[in-house]
């Protein structure tokens, strides 16, 4: 009520509802008569720093100016220094990405040209222009690239143990984590935690049946200076986990049978693949040889991201499962035939 973002009669009233929504911080929906807020507190060192943030990125967006990059995210009320409690838009009525494709299997060439539209904005804020007013978007070293935090390693499921035995097995994977590591550059602001789970698709308040879903992206609590090709490999490799995950692996039946019986067929995620990029590259305004160039030398991101995905799905198993498996031999395969991968599993020809 003191920074003048509730009012007292809806308090008298028993106008406003509260919900506990906490993951990792303290998370809170706040609803009034008027206003919704989604309010985030750190409650340990790792999550205070990540809602500070968070914090400094909407700052930064306030401080440039921007109204079309500051349409595409929440937008920002408060930040509490001392307490590390930050105030932003609750989208009211919004269903994430991932939700929305498994109610309606409908993967929406509209809404992902808009992802595109999305993250080539924010990749529009260049190292060049970002450095002088950014510095504390910096990568720290555990964020220079996408690889796993060594905490993590501490306690590994049985499934994750055995995800991780594969990698040390076939040399391919280790190619990838030193391809990344040496071609990775910080020219960028970028998400850095690209998924499904962060695109909210809404309408607009008293708007019709009929009128169109806008998107809007959440949970910046790792953005930074880095590599836009892991922000744009994430988003494509979220397409294909969501394809192989659906898929019913059985031992002893081909390939080709399973996959015909994917809940999320592939053919039906394409056109919207393809829109995502071509939507990105118009908004970078890339020339085809620049295009071209980005794309092929992203998919050996899209291999880590479904390496991550591999270990986020087997972190809750005590056994690796089939569709796991299935995970790290795309990855595998992305990485030794990147034009092939390009156009067989994103549907993209390469101009």
């Amino acid at each position: 009520m003191r920074k003048g973002l509730l009012e007292p009669e809806n308090i008298l009233e028993q106008k406003i509802r509260i919900r506990d929504v906490s993951s990792r911080n303290l998370n809170y929906q706040v609803s009034s008569s008027h206003h919704s807020y989604m309010i985030k507190q750190g409650i340990s060192p790792e999550t205070r720093i990540a809602i500070k943030r968070e914090a400094d990125f909407y700052k930064y967006i306030d401080k440039k100016g921007d109204k079309r990059l500051a349409s595409l995210f929440p937008d920002f009320y408060y930040f509490d220094p001392k307490y590390y409690i930050l105030i932003i838009e609750m989208i009211s009525e919004a269903q994430n990405a991932r939700l929305y494709y498994s109610r309606s299997k409908n993967f929406s060439a509209r809404l992902a040209s808009t992802m595109g539209f999305i993250l080539g904005i924010l990749h529009s804020n260049t190292e060049e222009e970002s450095r002088n007013t950014l510095d504390q978007f910096t990568s720290s070293p555990d964020q220079k690239a996408p690889f796993f935090h060594l905490n993590a390693l501490k306690h590994l499921s049985g499934a994750s143990i055995s995800v991780m035995k594969i990698l040390q097995e076939y040399p391919e994977f280790s190619k990838v984590f030193k391809d990344i590591n040496r071609n990775w550059r910080e020219e960028a602001i970028i998400h850095n935690d690209i998924r499904f789970d962060n695109f909210l698709f809404y309408k607009e308040k008293n708007s019709n049946s009929n009128s169109k879903l806008k998107v809007k992206l959440i949970d910046l609590e790792l953005a930074c200076l880095g590599d836009p090709r892991w922000d744009v490999a994430s988003i494509f490799g979220e397409f294909l986990s969501q394809w192989v995950l659906s898929m019913p692996v059985v031992p002893g039946i081909h390939p080709h049978e399973y996959m015909k019986m994917a809940v999320y067929r592939i053919q039906a995620m394409k056109p919207a693949m393809r829109s995502f990029w071509h939507r990105y590259t118009l908004t970078r305004q890339f020339e085809d040889s620049i295009s071209n160039q980005f794309l092929l030398s992203s998919t050996s991101y899209i291999s880590m991201k479904l390496i991550n995905s591999a270990f986020e799905v087997a972190d809750s198993s005590s056994k690796i499962s089939n569709n796991v498996i299935c995970l790290l031999q795309m990855a595998s395969n992305i990485f030794k035939r990147p034009a092939e991968a390009i156009r067989s599993l994103l549907g993209i020809t390469l101009t």
